[in-house]
């Protein structure tokens, strides 16, 4: 039995790749198997719409906005990844998905603590993997980031 604890889910949005505990991670939903309900007007600066899963509304929301990534290679396309929230469930969709990989394949360091002085930034780490800098995140601040928003 393979220990969730121990893996990481790569993934890329506009470019950027993104590696997060795969123990975060509920669901990968492939292109096209949900219909994503647009957002009307909302007050929810990030979020694009959402969606069911399991019978549950789910909040999909825009990682590239929240990171000011440039939309060259927008992710509108992709697959959705579903993350568990605090109070339920999100997703943000992605342009591709790299792999998962056992945490000892990457190096990780934390950000300097004078970067989180005067605003919130929602990641502490980067890490290393395959001579590539990746951007380590975690749900409950991503999370944190959406609850803040709402």
């Amino acid at each position: 039995m393979v220990d969730a604890d121990h893996l990481r889910i790569v993934f890329q949005v506009n470019d950027v790749e993104f590696v997060m505990p795969v123990a975060d991670l509920l669901a990968i939903r492939g292109v096209d198997e949900d219909d994503l309900t647009p957002l009307g007007q909302s007050s929810e600066s990030f979020q694009l719409g959402s969606l069911t899963y399991r019978e549950t509304d789910v909040r999909v929301y825009d990682l590239a906005l929240l990171f000011n990534l440039m939309a060259e290679n927008s992710c509108e396309e992709g697959p959705l990844l579903i993350f568990a929230g605090s109070n339920c469930p999100w997703a943000v969709r992605v342009n591709h998905i790299v792999g998962v990989f056992d945490v000892m394949h990457f190096e990780f360091q934390d950000l300097p603590a004078y970067m989180f002085h005067d605003e919130f930034v929602p990641y502490h780490q980067v890490a290393l993997h395959d001579g590539k800098l990746l951007v380590s995140v975690d749900s409950q601040k991503i999370d944190q980031v959406w609850q803040r928003d709402a």
